[in-house]
């Protein structure tokens, strides 16, 4: 068999530039920024030059960074977030290995006999020396689709945007663990500051309540001295209560959140250690780039990527789809002539695939994947909510005109075109009444 001369091959070359296309919509991303003044202070990065998602080393309390350690290496939750990213990733690979021919090889030997009765003997003009022989084959199969309408472009942007958003839901939950401890950590470092001088002025009004009673014995003071030194102290031992309770709380959350049994903390964090101080500076910038930091805003900027790649592979299922398929190795009755010139065998076609047109379909399912991140998903109206309602619309055979439990679809008859005087003096019938 000849190779495949220029004319032959033009088309498929055609085919193979047109594969830098993509149709539908184009993902722009989120609109630059103007120029900011010299006089607004811009400082890239985060507060101390630490990155953005280890914020809390800038606080300077190692153990405070110890516990968001210790929350994140055990979280379960961040632990399906990062199940989520790694799958999303393996998705993106398999998604851009359509790129690629899809290549397999294959050795085969099989002992066959041919039936001397069948169609392929019956009908030749002589006896087959043999009918029962082993064959040996060894090849490979290729296939390769192009991409004319970038339908594998638009399913590998929309893998990767996938990929971008499970980061995004994994960095997001990373911050709300954080976030957790470090506000439990303050909690507890706060009131178990505060609780001390509270004990110190509850002993202190203690104190003055039982030298006030003395000097009342003593005829020093009045009842009215003794009544109010005995309500201080009634006060102050009042105002202790609320701050044990603000530490018991802050310690049994941070236990929670650490994954440590509450005494083991507590006698981790038995020593006094003042409250976490805040960074010399903040990070700088203008509010858009706080809101672009912030990983909730990512996740839903690569969620409208992704359904916006998701509306080009729609778009793309209305073109053909041009592939070459081919197959090629060695095929011989006999081990030893395997290998030979002779053996050899080779196969190389294009095949054009395209679904049969269903402009209506096409475009629901555009529409579908236009609005799927948009737009709240609306009820269906497959499921009737009740044998008396309409299965279109879902309202009640009364107020659409439907009779109870039509088939969808079924729409009652039109009455015969009336005139405009008739039509809004008569009140409207049921057998004119339509969905809407």
């Amino acid at each position: 068999m000849q190779p495949p001369t220029a004319p032959r091959l033009a088309p498929l070359l055609l085919g193979a530039l047109a594969g830098g296309c993509a149709v539908g919509p184009d993902y722009h991303g989120a609109p630059s920024l103007p120029a900011v003044s010299a006089a607004w202070p811009v400082a890239g990065g985060a507060a101390g030059g630490t990155a953005a998602d280890r914020w809390w080393e800038d606080l300077g309390d190692p153990e405070l960074a110890r516990l968001i350690a210790r929350a994140l290496a055990d979280n379960p939750d961040l632990a399906s977030a990062e199940a989520r990213v790694q799958q999303s990733r393996a998705a993106a690979r398999v998604a851009g290995a359509a790129f690629y021919p899809a290549v397999t090889a294959a050795a085969d030997m099989s002992r066959d006999k041919l039936s001397r009765n069948g169609e392929n003997l019956a009908l030749i003009p002589f006896t087959p020396p043999t009918t029962e022989f082993t064959d040996y084959k060894v090849g490979v199969d290729a296939s390769w689709e192009i991409d004319f309408a970038g339908k594998t472009r638009r399913e590998v942007q929309a893998a990767v945007a996938r990929l971008g958003s499970s980061a995004a839901a994994r960095d997001d939950a990373r911050a709300v663990v954080a976030a957790g401890v470090a506000d439990a950590y303050v909690d507890y470092r706060d009131s178990t500051l505060r609780l001390k001088p509270a004990h110190d002025a509850a002993d202190a009004a203690r104190e003055m309540a039982r030298l006030t009673g003395l000097q009342r014995q003593a005829g020093v003071a009045s009842d009215s001295d003794r009544d109010r030194a005995e309500a201080d102290a009634d006060s102050a031992a009042a105002a202790v209560a609320p701050l044990a309770s603000a530490q018991q709380s802050a310690l049994f959350q941070l236990a929670s959140l650490v994954a440590t049994p509450v005494e083991e903390l507590r006698a981790e964090l038995a020593s006094e250690a003042p409250l976490p101080a805040p960074p010399a500076t903040a990070p700088a910038g203008v509010p858009a780039d706080i809101l672009r930091r912030r990983p909730d805003i990512l996740r839903a900027e690569r969620e409208l990527a992704a359904a916006t790649a998701a509306v080009g592979s729609a778009v793309a299922d209305q073109y053909p789809r041009l592939s070459l398929i081919g197959d090629a190795g060695w095929d011989s009755v006999h081990a030893g002539t395997l290998t030979d010139a002779a053996s050899r065998y080779w196969n190389l076609s294009p095949q054009r695939r395209q679904t049969p047109p269903a402009a209506r379909r096409w475009r629901a399912t555009v529409a579908r994947c236009s609005r799927r991140s948009l737009t709240p998903r609306a009820p269906s109206c497959a499921t009737p909510p009740s044998s008396s309602a309409c299965r279109r619309c879902g309202r009640r055979a009364s107020a659409c005109g439907m009779r109870p439990g039509a088939r969808r679809g079924a729409f009652p008859s039109v009455m015969p075109r009336r005139s405009m005087r008739s039509r809004r003096s008569a009140p409207p019938t049921r057998r004119s009444m339509r969905c809407s």
